[in-house]
């Protein structure tokens, strides 16, 4: 919305209109393409309009409308590329239409899917709220059997994930589709030995990208748990923790969960860089300036700091200069994002001081660089060693 109103009134001329409609329109009459129901958003306006042969062009990056009152307009041509990600990313779909005629303006209008109710363990009211603002990947736990669930959940939110339950292998297809999930974990208790005929079916058709895994509750108390592949559970070790279950690793040693501060002042941006490193299991903490950005690295002190280098009154810049000289965070790993092209000059002084410098549009250059710290495995990291 961010995005789509800004450039609404960007190239608008004066004395133009702006109008927003939203709603939930019926099955019988809404042509949605997207199971169930679905948030309906447009926003339209009366400016300069976008000539057909331009229409998907402007959902890529660095894109902008030919026209001379569109060339007088700045920006980093990211805004309805990050948009695009942003919608598709919760399952849904953005579109323009316009005559290209100046004066009657363009209509951008999006669907997003509204997801459904979903069960909460029971023992999460008597567990601790997340620690402020921590954003924190989201498991669907299936299991029918009150005490695998308390062991389960109960570990599973200690570590740092979120948790909700479903109570059969058939809930699963609908779980997933009415929300996001980092992974399912699975009672084994509720698979046959042969691995579930019901599941393997469901594997084809839940998203690719969706880790099933398999758990045992155990006697300890803390679950162990191991990838579902194909037609059956993956035979080998079962691995203590789920992270290394997802990833394969077989490492037991070291955080469960990693946390990430973002700090960026374009809220796009900052709402996909979030869901992305959800989606790759990090738990995020978000702050949409560089003095909020040092309050919360100083009172959390994070794992990683992602940071705009380009924001106004208080830049990526004077960011780092404050924590590297607070010795509560002078030794957290930086990760620079820029949308522009640094001078020879602003890298020699983050030099020393940052871990490395990434594209913004490059996503990634940036999970690369996150996974290189992380195989680190909560060593000491040196800046200079790094950038």
């Amino acid at each position: 919305m961010y995005n789509l109103l800004s450039n609404a009134i960007k190239f608008t001329p004066d004395g133009g209109n702006v109008w927003v409609t939203a709603g939930i329109p019926d099955a019988a009459s809404a042509d949605t393409t997207l199971a169930g129901e679905a948030l309906v958003v447009a926003v339209k306006d009366s400016g300069i309009g976008i000539q057909a042969r331009d229409q998907e062009r402007v959902f890529q990056e660095f894109e902008q409308v030919d026209s001379s009152y569109g060339r007088q307009q700045q920006g980093t041509g990211l805004g309805l590329a990050l948009t695009k990600r942003l919608v598709e990313m919760h399952g849904g779909r953005i579109w323009v239409e316009s005559e290209g005629v100046e004066g009657r303006g363009s209509t951008f209008t999006f669907l997003i899917p509204l997801p459904q109710a979903i069960a909460k363990p029971s023992l999460a009211e008597d567990q601790p709220a997340a620690r402020d603002d921590t954003l924190r990947p989201r498991v669907l736990l299936v299991t029918d059997d009150a005490a695998s669930q308390e062991r389960a959940a109960g570990y599973l939110i200690e570590v740092g994930y979120e948790v909700a339950v479903v109570s059969r292998v058939a809930a699963i297809l609908g779980a997933v589709q009415a929300r996001w999930f980092y992974a399912v974990v699975i009672d084994s208790n509720l698979l046959d030995p042969a691995g579930d005929r019901e599941l393997a079916t469901d594997r084809s058709i839940l998203p690719a990208r969706l880790p099933l895994v398999i758990f045992s509750a155990g006697d300890s108390g803390r679950p162990t748990f191991r990838l579902f592949a194909k037609e059956r559970p993956a035979s080998g070790p079962l691995n203590f923790r789920l992270v290394d279950a997802i990833r394969r690793t077989g490492k037991s040693t070291g955080k469960e969960l990693k946390t990430v501060l973002i700090i960026d002042d374009e809220p796009a941006l900052l709402e996909l860089l979030t869901k992305t490193l959800l989606q790759a299991g990090f738990r995020v903490l978000r702050a949409d300036g560089g003095r909020q950005g040092v309050a919360l690295a100083t009172r959390h002190h994070p794992d990683v700091i992602i940071l705009d280098f380009s924001m106004p009154e208080f830049d990526g810049g004077k960011v780092v200069e404050q924590l590297r000289a607070n010795s509560r965070t002078k030794a957290i790993p930086i990760l620079i994002q820029t949308g522009t092209v640094l001078t020879e000059a602003e890298r020699q002084h983050l030099a020393g001081h940052v871990q490395a410098i990434t594209s913004k549009t490059e996503r990634g250059s940036l999970l690369a660089e996150l996974e290189r710290l992380d195989e680190l495995n909560d060593e000491a990291v040196s800046p200079e060693a790094c950038l």
